[in-house]
């Protein structure tokens, strides 16, 4: 049997002449290529789909505890990969009018859940985005990890407060830590230090009339994170 294979796949066959080349070919103009390619296609993007699932899942299950759960992280996973279909390049505005309009009656914060019973919130795939290094400084003093975080926005906020052109813009601003969409986009928290660190929020951002719309990420899609483990690193 191996030796009759070998002879079958042979790109020369003896003996005969006039035969068509060994490569196989798609003709559009035949209805036996066109019927195949149709069924054929559904197949394809199905197993797309599939794959970015999967490995969208197997990023969520590394991030948190509620993401860990396998059907929750499945769940999850379909919602970004139906998200994703709309962040199409060329159709950022398109895309950035359409997260404004998800914004919180509450407060400035951006929350994507799965369907109408708002059961489980969706991180923002911030991945989609290109983003680029602007900033990178390590910390003067030891703090708690959410006044680093509400301190790093204000920064982003006093840097956008000095450009006029970057005035009276409605903007996404994407963090990883729930702690910080909630009190940025509250303008307050149980918490001292926060409160003092919003007071300088809220400043910034009625001077320059700012209105950043927070929105959550997880830590693995964020990249601003893979800055800040960097420096620590060069610095421990």
């Amino acid at each position: 049997m191996p030796e009759v294979l070998r002879e079958l796949h042979l790109p020369v066959c003896p003996g005969h002449g006039h035969l068509r080349g060994y490569e196989a070919r798609i003709d559009e103009n035949e209805a036996y290529a066109r019927g195949l390619k149709r069924q054929l296609e559904p197949w394809i993007a199905r197993g797309i789909l599939d794959g970015r699932c999967w490995k969208i899942q197997a990023e969520l299950g590394k991030s948190t505890a509620r993401l860990s759960d396998p059907a929750v992280a499945n769940a999850v996973a379909n919602g970004i990969v139906e998200l994703e279909q709309g962040m199409t390049r060329g159709y950022e505005p398109a895309h950035l009018r359409e997260m404004a309009r998800r914004t919180s009656i509450r407060g400035t914060d951006l929350r994507i859940f799965l369907g109408d019973e708002k059961i489980e919130e969706v991180p923002y795939p911030a991945y989609r985005w290109y983003w680029r290094e602007v900033l990178s400084y390590a910390w003067r003093e030891e703090r708690h990890i959410n006044e680093g975080e509400v301190a790093a926005f204000n920064i982003m906020l006093k840097r956008r407060a000095k450009d006029p052109a970057k005035h009276e813009l409605r903007y996404l601003a994407i963090v990883d830590s729930a702690v910080t969409r909630g009190a940025v986009s509250k303008g307050r928290s149980p918490s001292r230090p926060l409160n003092r660190l919003l007071r300088q929020t809220a400043a910034l951002a009625l001077a320059s009339d700012q209105y950043p719309l927070t929105a959550w990420t997880i830590s693995r899609w964020n990249f601003a994170d893979g800055a800040s483990r960097r420096r620590r690193r060069q610095d421990a």
